[in-house]
């Protein structure tokens, strides 16, 4: 059965006028103008409403985004998806091949052309959102190998630091929340909070990274809303 984009972009906005309604009752978010935001990604029936409130919190004024994933193309590298985007949704690369390559030297990366369907999967699935509640018009996806080495990490920590004046940076993360319904919201909590704070050792360099420009920034993340899809 085709669904056509139009529908995909009808259900995102639904959701978006949902946490909307939310949104005033979480602290005065809404009022703290974001330039960094870690999202889930996966089936819009368990992440969806997380995606509009990662989305919705961002820096309207800016027009172009980082999106940080992890990949699993090649592990001790950091891949540049060089793949055009949904020309449906009217989003630009940042802009041309040797654009690209400029930005995969300067953080010790490359660029990939022909992503896999898993890598693509993971960004696809935020564009909807992307177009229906930000004003972004350019859109850089960038994938970390889960063997990087230091060296790579605080390269394009500083890489980051360097442009997070222009952009808005999202990380797409999804957390393993434990299963135990005893104090079950306690316990996801903790987890994501002490995640965020300090990942553990041998965690994935993503969420090393994460740490690294939040404490930069001198900014402390903030739980903005989460689910957890085990015990629905």
């Amino acid at each position: 059965m085709y669904i056509s984009p139009e529908i995909v972009l009808e259900q995102v906005a639904g959701y978006a006028v949902g946490v909307a309604q939310l949104i005033p009752e979480i602290q005065n978010l809404a009022d703290k103008n974001y330039h960094i935001a870690m999202v889930p990604y996966g089936p819009y029936f368990y992440t969806g409403i997380l995606q509009a409130a990662g989305y919705l919190l961002l820096d309207d004024a800016k027009k172009k985004m980082i999106i940080i994933s992890s990949q699993d193309e090649d592990a001790q590298n950091i891949l540049v998806n060089g793949a055009p985007l949904d020309s449906f949704l009217g989003f630009q690369r940042e802009n041309t091949p040797p654009i690209l390559k400029q930005i995969a030297s300067k953080i010790k990366g490359k660029v990939i052309e022909k992503p896999n369907q898993t890598t693509l999967d993971k960004v696809q699935l935020q564009l909807p959102f992307i177009k229906v509640i930000s004003q972004t018009e350019t859109i850089i996806h960038i994938g970390i190998g889960d063997k990087i080495n230091a060296t790579k990490i605080t390269t394009f920590t500083q890489w980051v630091q360097k442009n997070r004046s222009a952009y808005n940076i999202v990380f797409l993360h999804n957390f393993n929340l434990s299963t135990d319904k005893k104090n079950e919201k306690i316990n996801d909590q903790k987890l994501i909070s002490d995640t965020m704070k300090k990942p553990t050792v041998n965690g994935h360099p993503l969420m090393k990274i994460f740490h690294q420009i939040a404490k930069n920034g001198n900014k402390k993340p903030e739980i903005v809303a989460y689910s957890n899809p085990q015990r629905l």
